[in-house]
């Protein structure tokens, strides 16, 4: 007797866009790596802060991986169903620098930019942001006619 074995998987729209938005990145950096000179390659860092996606009854939650930025460093707009997280990270300045003997530089700098287009049951209105110990938390609640509600089943009496 065979046994039929079915695994069900969830389709997760934001993994898809994630790892689509990731290949498209990849691509266009090895095709503009070979247009630049050999000496140049490695000297621009560029930097797309990871992001964790999650949700529930009551909306969604976006947390961005911003170590050594501040609140002041960071700016968040949501238009037209479109959210966008946007900062600067900033070198070490040449007076924190003086006398030090550069041996590696890993850390990318510079702006970077992350957009995020809202689910339609997403109520932008709402939506909030807060910075702490360098987690950016956005929440992004959804509309009250999306989310589920309980329907309270009366019992009818006969007359």
């Amino acid at each position: 007797m065979a046994m039929n074995h079915r695994r069900s998987v969830v389709w997760d729209p934001f993994r898809e866009l994630d790892d689509l938005s990731r290949r498209m990145f990849n691509m266009v950096e090895r095709f503009a790596a070979q247009l630049e000179p050999p000496a140049t390659r490695f000297a621009r860092p560029h930097w797309v802060p990871p992001v964790d996606i999650t949700e529930d009854d009551e909306g969604y939650l976006i947390v961005v991986d911003l170590p050594g930025l501040r609140r002041e460093d960071v700016r968040v707009t949501v238009e037209n169903r479109t959210l966008v997280v946007e900062g600067n990270r900033k070198p070490l300045g040449e007076e924190s620098r003086k006398g030090l003997k550069v041996h590696r530089e890993e850390r990318a700098m510079g702006h970077f930019s992350r957009s995020f287009v809202l689910p339609e049951d997403a109520d932008e209105a709402k939506v909030t942001a807060e910075m702490k110990e360098g987690l950016l938390c956005i929440r992004i609640p959804k509309a009250e006619a999306a989310k589920p509600k309980e329907i309270e089943v009366r019992e009818v009496k006969e007359a």
